[in-house]
């Protein structure tokens, strides 16, 4: 069983439940994924002070900020320098510990 840790999400991998079609489930989730880490890092890189951005008003609807910091939390090693020290010192003001 492997469980996503931001989204709790869980995927079986055992010979009986996955079959064709989980795998290419899988593939195109990998390939997703891979994606929007790609513009997600192409965007931090640009731009560093989104991950710094406000927390958002609404319990449904995640602030650009929010998405960038569940992103870095989930992959601290692809978060460019410049945008990991402001986050580092935006969790310091914000008094938020892992």
């Amino acid at each position: 069983m492997i469980v996503h840790k931001v989204s709790g999400q869980r995927v079986r991998l055992c010979a009986a439940c996955f079959n064709d079609d989980e795998v290419a489930a899988l593939g195109h989730q990998v390939m997703l994924h891979g994606r929007i880490g790609q513009q997600t890092v192409a965007e931090l890189t640009e731009n560093p002070e989104l991950i710094t951005g406000l927390a958002g008003d609404s319990s449904y609807a995640k602030s650009d900020g929010e998405t960038y910091r569940e992103w870095a939390d989930c992959f601290p090693w692809l978060v460019p320098a410049a945008a990991a020290e402001l986050y580092a010192q935006w969790r310091e003001q914000q008094g938020v510990t892992r």
